[in-house]
């Protein structure tokens, strides 16, 4: 979430610091974070799902003269995932959501400011507008995703602000790459077990 919510700042996983026993909670679970993300990245499905999604956005991507659509595919895979695994399973999100809205948020300051993070009044704001949007909830609806995913492509530069024409180009694919991770999703479910 740091990457996220401040540009140009980063948490490094296994960071070597003298962590105060209440912060020790948050310190395992960044590093628990950065292995299973390693290892999702990592892993035959990721890289064969987002190989596929590739394929079916490219000539989509082509069409509506967007950039990068491996970098969509990326990001469009975790976000669909996220989708499926919510639909499969709502409380999934409401239970995100509740841990991140009832983490303490002195102790989220002073586990960044052990890293160099300065900006931790920012953070929790962002964190706090986070929760109260639940983004995640809105993955059911493909010109959300859409939305979505102009978002990151605008945040990261990779391209400005999508016309609706583009949107239109965009959307329907949505439902092919939603049956994409929905019929293999076991697959990942097996490989991160």
């Amino acid at each position: 979430m740091v990457r996220n919510f401040l540009h140009g700042k980063k948490i490094s996983p296994n960071a070597n610091h003298e962590t105060e026993e209440n912060l020790e909670l948050l310190r395992i679970g960044s590093n628990q974070h950065f292995l299973r993300d390693k290892r999702f990245h990592n892993s035959a499905y990721f890289k064969e799902t987002s190989q596929t999604i590739t394929q079916i956005l490219r000539p989509k991507f082509i069409e509506a003269n967007i950039p990068r659509d491996w970098f969509a595919a990326h990001v469009l895979t975790e976000m669909m995932i996220d989708r499926v695994l919510i639909r499969e399973t709502p409380k999934l999100a409401d239970g995100f959501y509740q841990d991140t809205t009832n983490a303490d948020s002195s102790s989220i300051a002073d586990f960044l400011q052990e890293r160099n993070i300065t900006e931790t009044h920012l953070f929790l704001e962002r964190l706090a507008r986070f929760n109260q949007a639940k983004y995640l909830l809105q993955y059911a609806h493909n010109r959300a995703m859409v939305y979505s995913m102009n978002r990151i492509f605008m945040q990261t530069k990779a391209d400005g602000e999508w016309s609706q024409v583009q949107f239109q180009i965009l959307e329907p694919v949505i439902e092919e790459v939603d049956f994409v991770i929905t019929s293999n999703i076991i697959n990942l479910k097996n490989e991160m077990a």
